[in-house]
């Protein structure tokens, strides 16, 4: 009866360890939505205190076997024993490291799988031989045995052998008024949409398969340019990445539905799994570098937040320690975006400080009320000469914390923004106005035009039909980048060029006022 007993607890034992190592793997499968990952890192907690409630038990047991025991301790008894003791401080560093020290992290997984193969050989030493010595040698079981091993050993290797994905089986592509638009950049690749999930009443999170072959290599805060044919229409819409950079074989947008937003309304309403689209980048200069912030203060409104997202999950994998405090101002409870995952976020990263105020809070609110404002910051941010500050949102909202760190001595060097703009409406030069005469040339397209009117190179372009690729229309993200042949312009602004396209001559046509007759690379 006791040996039932210890066979019984020894197989319970088992399937914890290997609930807890599947539990582990899937909260850390990219594949995955937060949702999914959320729970099974809350069923892996579970199951860690039973597994360590069900070993304190069973060491008690042998404890009382062994002690006293007047033939000492046989060779597998003590082979059992070494083994339980070299759990003890594995588990005591996994609970330490889970709880304390979370900067860590990354050694929870190699720290999960030891335990796992310790707990395995730990019940087999003694419940195999019991199990063997059980079977009649002229049983079906003992006669058929050989060819189950063989089978197993069969389907392991199958398994280790076949190409490993991410997602599940491609989906058929259903019928839709779109398609990839038909003359795309050069530089562009496929994208496929394996799955979506809703975040808000109006915001919904894409995952898109990155087409086979491509490695999607991007810094935290970028952004990716997605070119589509809607009803015969090409337009061209610039989302920031949510997903870590990390993940090289998927990426993550999250596009805010908006009254007139001709494509974040298809993205929202009408694209599902199958859909291909081509998009170009990553591109843009607000992302996080940790080689340069040392500390980060994020200050987001809307969807804003899903730069900061990708930051913020960059950080938890990589288990780095800088000090984030991150503040997002929407309007009511049901706007805001990631809410399980900044809250998943707030216990993974023990130096995450997050604050979400809210304009229009419901009477059951308790959190931060109304818009940012000087005494918020002050009272979030202490110390305003370290930290590097990224601001995403609306203009307007960027224009006035932008102006609350420059009345706290912050540096413009260390106010970081990104903002994604509409095209504005572009008026067809009108040639009775008395303006200065420039000539455009377009040498890849092969036209030359005359400029008449003010008007940024970028919207010039526009009216003629030819295709310079835009994201935010402001100079900040650095998508309609364009080498400068001939001639000399002004920029209104060069935040959104590298050293390396300024040196190289590279202008943002979207903040560029002609000087004179020109030839760009367009």
């Amino acid at each position: 009866m006791k040996a039932v007993v210890s066979v019984s607890l020894s197989l319970v034992f088992v399937g914890l360890a290997t609930l807890n190592v599947v539990s582990i793997l899937e909260s850390s499968r990219s594949a995955n939505s937060p949702r999914t990952r959320a729970r099974a890192i809350a069923l892996h907690r579970a199951g860690g205190y039973l597994f360590i409630g069900l070993f304190a038990l069973m060491v008690w047991f042998m404890s009382k076997r062994l002690i006293g025991s007047p033939d000492g301790v046989p060779g597998d008894a003590a082979v059992h024993v070494d083994l339980a003791i070299l759990l003890v401080p594995l588990l005591f560093v996994k609970v330490m490291i889970a709880r304390k020290y979370k900067s860590y992290h990354s050694i929870l997984m190699p720290l999960g799988l030891s335990i796992y193969v310790i707990s395995v050989a730990l019940v087999l030493v003694r419940v195999l031989p019991y199990a063997l010595g059980k079977i009649n040698p002229c049983s079906s079981m003992a006669k058929y045995s050989p060819v189950l091993l063989v089978v197993f050993c069969v389907s392991m290797a199958r398994l280790a052998l076949r190409p490993v994905s991410s997602f599940p089986t491609k989906a058929p592509i259903p019928s839709h008024s779109f398609q990839p638009v038909s003359k795309p950049r050069s530089d562009t690749f496929s994208l496929e949409l394996v799955r979506s999930e809703v975040q808000t009443r109006d915001a919904k999170t894409l995952c898109f398969r990155v087409q086979e072959g491509k490695q999607l290599i991007a810094k935290p805060g970028q952004f990716l340019t997605f070119h589509l044919d809607i009803d015969g229409k090409q337009v061209a819409r610039s989302y920031s990445i949510c997903s870590s950079p990390l993940k090289t074989d998927y990426v993550e947008i999250t596009p805010k539905q908006t009254t007139n937003g001709y494509v974040s309304v298809f993205l929202n309403d009408r694209a599902t799994p199958g859909l291909i689209i081509k998009a170009s980048g990553p591109a843009g200069q607000f992302y996080f570098d940790e080689k340069l912030h040392t500390e980060l203060v994020l200050i987001a409104a809307g969807s804003g937040i899903t730069p900061m997202i990708a930051m913020l999950r960059y950080i938890e994998e990589r288990s780095l320690t800088v000090p984030v405090t991150l503040i997002y101002c929407v309007r009511t409870r049901q706007d805001i975006i990631f809410q399980e995952e900044l809250i998943r976020l707030s216990r993974s990263l023990a130096s995450f400080r997050p604050a979400v105020t809210l304009t229009a809070p419901d009477p059951g609110w308790n959190g931060q009320k109304g818009r940012v404002n000087k005494e918020f910051l002050l009272e979030r941010v202490s110390d305003f000469r370290v930290p590097t500050f990224f601001l995403c949102g609306p203009g307007p909202f960027m224009q006035h914390v932008s102006e609350l760190l420059k009345e706290q001595g912050v540096s413009a060097d260390r106010i970081k923004q990104e903002s994604f703009g509409g095209k504005p409406s572009v008026a067809i030069p009108d040639s009775s106005r008395g303006s200065s005469v420039a000539f455009v040339e377009f040498s890849r397209s092969g036209f030359s035009f005359e400029l008449i009117g003010d008007q940024t190179l970028l919207e010039f372009a526009e009216t003629l039909g030819i295709s310079i690729p835009y994201g935010c229309r402001q100079g900040q993200c650095g998508t309609c980048a364009t080498r400068l042949l001939q001639g000399r312009v002004t920029m209104e602004t060069e935040d959104g060029l590298s050293p390396e396209q300024k040196r190289a001559g590279f202008i943002l046509p979207c903040v560029t006022r002609l000087e004179g007759s020109i030839s760009i690379d367009a």
